[in-house]
């Protein structure tokens, strides 16, 4: 018997949880108001508060995206500023059309197309060397690049260095994306002839 008993007996265990039953109770009892339920007369086009207004986006506006923020000018020189490396973070390796790394590319091709222009005008202004911005400086005497095509080459160089420093997923991945590229330029070419 003292098994049974042993056995038949529970004990009740107090949980330090919220009693949700009188909470769901609560919220049945109570009236919302919804779309369905206010007058016919409140048009649906009426202006709400814009979404870039909220206090939480106000406070993390580190990055400065506008156009001034691409160029500084030393004597009337329009110096175009070296684009930022991308971050393998910022790459979602989906083969996107809008790869950050493709982005990166164009931005350092047309870098590298208009810095020497820039650096043999401030020469011809005679500007001393040590005020020009450092990325600049390795531009001094150098010609400029004369066409598209060499602007290219030097942005291509410019990214195999930069894949080569990245690891190897990530080398792999943007060498099979740069392949494709080149097979879709090939292709488009052979289209044109």
């Amino acid at each position: 018997m003292r098994i049974l008993r042993q056995f038949t007996t529970t004990t009740r265990i107090e949980r330090s949880g919220r009693n949700l039953n009188s909470l769901w109770s609560k919220l049945q009892r109570e009236d919302f108001d919804s779309i369905s339920t206010e007058p016919s007369t409140v048009s649906f086009q009426t202006p709400t508060t814009n979404p870039t207004d909220l206090s939480h986006d106000k406070e993390d506006k580190s990055v400065d995206t506008t156009p001034s923020n691409a160029y500084i000018y030393i004597e009337g020189v329009r110096i175009p500023k070296k684009p930022s490396q991308p971050s393998p973070e910022e790459c979602c390796m989906s083969g996107c059309v809008n790869c950050t790394y493709d982005i990166y590319a164009d931005d350092l091709a047309s870098y590298l197309s208009a810095a020497p222009k820039t650096a043999s005008e401030l020469e011809a202004k005679g500007i001393d060397i040590s005020r020009w911005p450092a990325d600049l400086k390795g531009f001094a005497g150098a010609k400029a690049a004369t066409s598209q095509a060499d602007a290219e080459i030097e942005a291509e160089k410019a990214a195999d260095k930069l894949v080569s420093d990245l690891d190897p997923t990530m080398r792999a991945f943007l060498e099979m994306e740069r392949n494709l590229k080149k097979k879709k330029k090939q292709v488009e070419r052979e289209q044109k002839k």
